[in-house]
């Protein structure tokens, strides 16, 4: 089976679907992990391959800000209010 693994490009969105990945690999399927190419370090010493897509996580963060007016990166709780 081929399985695409998906996450944004954050350390606490995608570390937590990496067993599953791996699970899945261990099985015998094809699996990817589909999310930013910065992230490729992490990926790569699971053994999926990295399907690069979207911008860095900075970017992103950014983007997010931009768009909200929150910065989520820098001020977690101002999310929140």
């Amino acid at each position: 089976m081929r399985i695409i693994v998906a996450a944004t490009p954050q350390h606490g969105h995608l570390l937590p679907l990496l067993p599953l990945a791996r699970t899945f690999r261990d099985r015998g399927d094809d699996v990817a992990v589909l999310t930013s190419a910065d992230m490729n370090s992490v990926i790569e010493a699971e053994g999926p391959r990295l399907l690069p897509a979207g911008p860095i996580a900075d970017v992103l963060m950014a983007e997010v800000a931009a768009g909200t007016g929150v910065d989520a990166a820098h001020d977690p709780a101002g999310a929140e209010d």
